[in-house]
């Protein structure tokens, strides 16, 4: 069972470093959970990832068992997505039944550095996730399939939970067996878009890696007709995102809110939304004043305001 610490070193000092399908966000193996709401992006993440792999001539296999077929088709169209890319849509596979079960493990274990996504996690079981010893048992069953190809990433796309109390790496629903399993969760979150645009975007924040680092932050924006993702690494995007919200839900709210309450109307990161709200009150296109109540809020600023700030 054990080895020598020099034997162990000289051993690891010949793997390779890690890598990335995407850069600091998705890594080429390993366990990943990708955690948002409903309609969020998950899946268009997922895609992405997909995509960036069968580019790179892996094997692709997608469970998909949300949506419609034709929805799913035009999703994979959007993306021009091609390559080695086998999808499973609508067919019911169930981890924890076994046949299943061996049949997704034949199947990875002759695939080259295989890809495979399980869109949802919810629909991949058949019982209680909120149960410790179901959840294990589901876990051991995805590591089972995983573990048949050395060289694959297994991606599962899940729903948050509804507790808005539950720290980042545990943002998912269900046991926290989840959260533990994975090698990488990617916490996504979705950035409103027009319709006439024609792109999704969202944001992936990095809620635990073993080789990345976590608290990363990134933006992507899928052009749908043409495939085009762009990717922004830094504040500057989100802040012009966060701003937008902000200024929307104060007009929707003409007396005011709290600062506080400002991040809980978003569903934000609290200290993102209120450095943002710092910010805009420096810049004189919000206002802070006291309430009927005696407490202070802030409001957007009156336009004769705005231009003295200006």
């Amino acid at each position: 069972m054990f080895e020598p610490i020099e034997t162990f070193l000289s051993r690891v000092a010949k793997e390779p470093p890690p890598s990335w399908l995407i850069p600091e966000v998705m890594p080429d193996r390993g366990k990943v959970f990708i955690v948002a709401e409903p309609n969020a992006g998950k899946t268009w993440l997922a895609l992405m990832a997909c995509k960036a792999a069968a580019a790179d001539g892996r094997e692709v296999l997608i469970v998909e068992e949300e949506g419609s077929g034709k929805r799913f088709g035009d999703r994979l169209t959007g993306l021009r997505i091609s390559g080695k890319v086998h999808i499973a849509h609508a067919k019911a596979a169930m981890i924890d039944d076994a046949e299943c079960r061996k049949a997704l493990i034949r199947r990875v274990a002759k695939a080259v550095r295989p890809v495979i996504v399980f869109d949802p996690f919810a629909s991949l079981h058949a019982g209680n996730e909120n149960d410790t010893e179901h959840a294990s048992s589901v876990v051991r069953h995805l590591s089972a399939v995983a573990n048949a190809n050395s060289e694959s990433l297994i991606i599962v796309c899940h729903h948050s939970s509804k507790n808005q109390e539950r720290s980042e790496i545990h943002k998912s629903r269900g046991s926290g067996v989840f959260g533990a399993w994975t090698d990488v969760q990617l916490n996504l979150a979705h950035i409103p878009t027009r319709k006439e645009e024609g792109r999704i975007a969202f944001t992936v924040r990095v809620a635990k890696s073993r080789d990345g680092h976590r608290g990363a932050e990134s933006s992507f924006s899928i052009d749908l007709s043409t495939g085009e993702v762009s990717a922004t690494e830094g504040d500057d995007r989100m802040s012009d995102e966060i701003d937008d919200l902000i200024l929307g839900q104060l007009k929707a709210a003409p007396e005011g809110l709290m600062r506080s309450a400002i991040p809980r109307a978003l569903k934000r990161k609290k200290q993102l939304v209120l450095d943002r709200v710092r910010a805009l009150l420096d810049c004189g296109a919000l206002v802070e004043r006291t309430s009927a109540n005696g407490k202070p809020v802030v409001q957007i600023a009156p336009e004769d305001v705005r231009e003295v700030a200006s």
